[in-house]
């Protein structure tokens, strides 16, 4: 809005960095108009997700008026470069050495997410530092077949199966009106199989009767009689007791991804997976 459609939503796209030099140009400009507010600080929580989309350039800008918020500016920052999607392509602990050199740091030295089942917890850090789905069903390779256990994974052949098991969660759900104690996901991968002329999230979110997709507007509501469903990356936070995550063996895949998507999962963990 207030570039005057000098800069794009697909400009912040991922794979994009916005021209750090217009960016800065229209905060400047903005911060000189009368529609500007003076802010007494501003706080930027996951800045990890924006560090290289504008984040630097606003600190800079809006928290000083000699336009060097960095060095003299009121402003607070959350953020775990680990977390950041891609962060070695994206240079984030070089962005993030902008701030910190400047600022007093408070490092949390514990993962607290998921405190309830540090099962869960460990086996995600293992996945993380894994690079393709051989690694990561290596990292499984410690999960027993016990009902006990909170970590479940069920082998799939193809994708109709995929999509046979995810109908049969969500019938088991509605049938014990469980649904706010779940949350279906799926990664990237998942969501972009065609399977009968149509894209699997589009299946998920349109033919299946009691999936209801997440938005700003329900991702708070009570669902008990649905099973709430979104792709792993598409909301922050979304903790659930129980974790449905969907995808599959192929070149697409992504260990970071699913290493977001088994951090939601506060005491559960079911993994529907196609080799």
């Amino acid at each position: 809005r207030i570039s005057g459609g000098r800069i794009h939503a697909e400009d912040f796209a991922y794979g994009h960095r916005p021209d750090s030099s217009l960016v800065r140009k229209v905060l400047h400009e903005y911060k000189n108009s009368i529609d500007y507010q003076d802010y007494s600080y501003i706080i930027i929580d996951e800045i990890h997700d924006t560090l290289d989309k504008g984040a630097i350039e606003i600190l800079d800008e809006l928290t000083s008026i000699h336009d060097n918020g960095l060095t003299n500016g009121r402003y607070l920052v959350f953020f775990d470069n680990n977390q950041g999607y891609r962060e070695a392509d994206r240079d984030l602990n070089a962005l993030s050495d902008q701030i910190s050199q400047n600022a007093a740091i408070f490092s949390v030295t514990e993962n607290h997410r998921v405190p309830e089942n540090k099962v869960i917890v460990n086996i995600s850090h293992e996945v993380l530092d894994e690079s393709s789905y051989e690694d990561f069903q290596k990292s499984l390779t410690s999960i027993p077949e016990q009902e006990d256990f909170p970590i479940e994974v069920v082998h799939l052949n193809n994708d109709s199966e995929l999509l046979k098991a995810v109908i049969q969660q969500t019938k088991d759900i509605q049938d014990h009106n469980a649904g706010n104690r779940f949350v279906l996901l799926t990664t990237s991968n998942v969501n972009k199989v065609i399977w009968n002329d149509m894209k699997f999230q589009d299946i998920i979110s349109s033919q299946i009767p009691g999936i209801v997709t997440l938005s700003e507007d329900n991702v708070c509501d009570d669902l008990a009689h649905s099973l709430p469903w979104t792709s792993v990356l598409r909301f922050k936070g979304l903790e659930r007791e129980n974790v449905i995550i969907a995808t599959k063996n192929d070149a697409l895949f992504d260990c970071f991804e699913m290493y977001i998507g088994m951090t939601r999962a506060i005491s559960r963990l079911l993994i529907l997976t196609v080799d």
